[in-house]
């Protein structure tokens, strides 16, 4: 039993030890997406072209909407100025997503899912609509600016993934350090039989496994606290631990494997009290 408490708890630690890996690589592809669009310049003019049609026609500009960061929503433009042979921001922008962050948000699909809706899963469906090569909205301030900020909130959002990891990390080492503990204590303790104890080294036995117990219960009590915590991530929303270590051990063995393991060395314990208590009552 005490193997597979201990495989349990490594099996855990090597799943954190996973998505700290995947979401360092989602921090850096937003950084560099990011980076990117910043260096876009935004269209800020009208098309002028030497057609009469063109110059007959009039201006209009797009009601799509997109977040700026605040209560209120900014529209943005869709009327551009075009140069000779100046390429598509938009495109450049579709290209740059490419580059970084959808291959770190496909990494586990088995299928190769379309970059646009790729978009609409990272950025937001309006953001994935002035993108689309369909859309008349051009890159506008307005539009530069809502990428920037949707892209900021999944970075904010990664780098409290990775506390609440670290955190997690760190009540898995707690967990293997107790349990390490108490298995080489009952393995030191097994070398002397029991039937060659007297009744006060048997009694001492069986406070050692009590002691060992109360341990394991205090343990869960902090590891039940763990889970209960929440980190904010720098707006109203918080992330709570338990939603997270659900995620993490969905297709493990044991979907909470830090109290599976402290229930399991928990009874061990008292199994080896019960055959303690009993020697102690043929000696009273």
């Amino acid at each position: 039993m005490g193997a597979v408490t201990v495989a349990v708890l490594q099996t855990a630690l090597d799943r954190v030890a996973e998505e700290q890996a995947a979401v360092a690589t989602g921090i850096r592809a937003f950084e560099r997406f990011e980076t990117g669009v910043e260096e876009i310049e935004p269209s800020t003019g009208v098309y002028i072209s030497s057609s009469p049609a063109a110059t007959t026609a009039p201006a209009t500009a797009s009601t799509t909407t997109f977040p700026d960061g605040g209560d209120n929503a900014t529209p943005a433009a869709s009327i551009v100025q075009h140069r000779p042979n100046e390429p598509d921001a938009t495109a450049r922008v579709r290209t740059l997503f490419a580059e970084t962050v959808h291959p770190y948000s496909t990494e586990t699909i088995d299928e190769s899912e379309p970059l646009l809706e790729t978009v609409v899963e990272e950025l937001g469906p309006d953001i994935a609509t002035a993108l689309s090569p369909t859309t008349p909205a051009q890159f506008t301030p307005a539009l530069k600016k809502a990428i920037c900020t949707s892209a900021d909130q999944r970075r904010t959002e990664l780098d409290t993934m990775a506390r609440v990891l670290e955190r997690e990390t760190a009540s898995l080492n707690e967990a293997v350090t107790v349990v390490d503990g108490v298995l080489e204590w009952l393995e030191s303790v097994d070398d002397t039989p029991l039937s060659s104890l007297g009744f006060e080294a048997l009694r001492e036995r069986h406070k050692g496994l009590a002691a060992r117990r109360l341990c394991c219960g205090r343990f869960l009590e902090e590891r039940q606290e763990t889970l209960a915590r929440t980190i904010a991530q720098g707006t109203p929303a918080k992330t709570a631990h338990r939603e997270v270590v659900e995620y993490l051990y969905q297709e493990q063995r044991q979907s909470y494997p830090v109290l599976a393991a402290m229930v399991a060395l928990d009874r061990l314990c008292g199994t080896c009290q019960r055959v303690v208590r009993e020697h102690l009552v043929r000696r009273a």
